[in-house]
C-alpha cells in the first residue's frame, strides 16, 4: 500500500442542477481545479446519551443530523480563450448567482467607432452583438486595458461607468465571462477531494464567502467558504466516479500588466483584496428531512474592498475624509482571454489615520465598502 503525498491531491467541483442532487457521480476530468489549499468539513453530531443506568458511565450516543461545509482556495486562471470560463468558473456562478459568457461562449471583441466621438463615459462600438448590458469590458485606453461596466446598450452605443479618458478611435473593446450579482438563490455545488486512493465529497455546497486577491508579483487568487447539504466519506462514495486526471485550462496571472482606476482618475494600486459574503443558510431544520432540501438568503450581502497603495498617491484618502462615494476598477493583464478585472460602481471609503512607521516609503491600505448604485444587483462585476 502507498502512503501517498499531497503533492498528488486532485480536486473538483461542477454546479448542480438541483440542490444536492447526483451531479457528483458524473465528476470529469474537465471539472479539476488548480487547488492550494483544500478542507471538506462534517460532523455527525452525535451526543452522549444521559440515560440512567445504575452506573456513571456513559454506554451510548445517540443519532443527530450532520452538518458539513467546505473551504477552497485557488489560482485564478483566465481561460485564454475570450468567452470561456475558467476552472473557477462554478464556485464563481455559485456566488453571484448569474454568469454572462459574452458571444454566448465565443467572445466579443471589437473597436471604438471615431463617429460619434467618445467619452471617459460613453462610445460607439462596430458592433455590439453579444454583448449585454452588465459585462464587464476591457477597453484600451493609451497604451493600456481598463476595466469598465456596461451600463446601457443602445444599438451599438455603450454607456460604461468611467474610464480614467476617453479611448480614442479604434481603440480595443473585450467582453468579458462576467460574474454578476442576482437576488435568486445561486446554484449549489459538488466537490469532490482525492487523495492518497481515499476520496470524499460534499454536495448541497452554498458559497457563503468570497475572497479575491490581487498583488503585483503573487498570481491572483480565490477563497471560498461555504455550508453543504451532505457530506460522504471514502465509503459513501463509491458511486463516485474518480476521472482519474485533471483537465484544467489557462495559465496563472500576476498583477506585473494592470490598471486601477478610481472616480474617473488613474491611481497606482500596490494590492487589492475583494471580500464579499452572501448571507445564504441552508434549510435543515424541517422534521422528516435527513438533510437540508434548500438554501436561502437570510439578509443583505456585504461586500468590501482594500486597496493598498504609496502614500504618494492620496486621492483615496481625500475620498475616504468627504464621503463621497465614487466607481473603482482594477484590470490585470492586456491580452485577449487573459485579463482579470473587478468593477465597484459605488464605493464608499473609510477615514484613514496615516500610517506609522521607522523608515521606507509609506504605505496606506484603506477599505471601502461596497454599494448597489441603482439596481440593488450591482454593488461589484467581475469578468475574466
Amino acid at each position: 500500500m502507498a502512503v501517498g503525498s499531497f503533492i498528488t491531491q486532485r480536486v473538483y467541483w461542477k454546479n448542480e442542477a438541483a440542490f444536492n442532487d447526483t451531479t457528483w457521480t458524473g465528476l470529469a476530468a474537465a471539472d479539476a481545479i488548480v487547488a492550494r489549499t483544500v478542507s471538506l468539513q462534517a460532523s455527525d453530531n452525535r451526543a452522549p446519551s444521559k440515560s440512567k443506568r445504575g452506573t456513571p458511565d456513559v454506554t451510548t450516543s445517540l443519532p443527530r443530523m450532520q452538518t458539513s461545509g467546505f473551504s477552497v482556495s485557488a489560482e485564478w486562471r483566465p481561460s485564454g480563450t475570450i468567452g470561456v470560463a475558467s476552472d473557477m468558473g462554478p464556485a464563481l456562478k455559485s456566488f453571484f448567482g448569474t454568469q454572462t459568457l459574452s458571444g454566448t461562449g465565443t467572445g466579443v471583441a471589437t473597436t471604438v467607432s471615431a463617429s460619434p466621438s467618445p467619452t471617459a463615459t460613453g462610445f460607439t462600438v462596430a458592433t455590439a452583438t453579444g454583448m449585454a448590458v452588465g459585462d464587464l469590458i476591457y477597453v484600451t485606453v493609451g497604451s493600456r486595458r481598463e476595466a469598465t461596466r456596461i451600463k446601457t446598450i443602445a444599438t451599438a452605443a455603450l454607456t460604461v461607468d468611467e474610464l480614467s479618458a476617453a479611448p480614442t478611435s479604434g481603440a480595443a473593446v473585450v467582453d468579458s465571462v462576467t460574474y454578476k450579482l442576482t437576488t435568486a438563490v445561486p446554484a449549489s455545488l459538488a466537490i469532490a477531494n482525492i487523495l492518497g486512493g481515499k476520496q470524499e465529497v460534499v454536495t448541497g455546497g452554498m458559497v457563503e464567502s468570497l475572497e479575491i486577491s490581487f498583488g503585483k508579483q503573487d498570481e491572483v487568487m480565490v477563497s471560498v467558504n461555504g455550508v453543504s447539504a451532505r457530506y460522504r466519506g471514502n465509503s459513501e462514495s463509491t458511486a463516485l466516479t474518480d476521472p482519474a486526471t485533471t483537465t484544467v485550462v489557462g495559465a496563472p496571472l500576476n498583477g506585473i500588466v494592470g490598471a486601477g482606476v478610481v472616480n474617473g482618475a488613474e491611481v497606482k494600486v500596490l494590492g487589492l483584496k475583494l471580500s464579499l459574503q452572501n448571507a445564504i443558510k441552508l434549510r435543515d431544520m424541517d422534521i422528516g428531512d435527513a438533510y437540508a432540501t434548500e438554501a436561502f438568503r437570510a439578509d443583505y450581502r456585504m461586500g468590501t474592498i482594500e486597496v493598498s497603495f504609496y502614500l504618494d498617491d492620496h486621492t483615496i484618502v481625500d475620498l475616504g475624509e468627504s464621503h463621497t462615494n465614487v466607481p473603482f476598477s482594477l484590470a490585470l493583464g492586456s491580452t485577449n482571454g487573459s485579463m482579470l478585472g473587478v468593477v465597484c460602481p459605488l464605493v464608499e471609503w473609510d477615514r484613514t489615520p496615516l500610517p506609522a512607521g521607522e523608515s521606507d516609503a509609506p504605505v496606506m491600505t484603506v477599505r471601502g465598502t461596497l454599494y448597489a448604485s441603482s439596481t440593488g444587483n450591482d454593488a461589484v462585476f467581475i469578468g475574466e
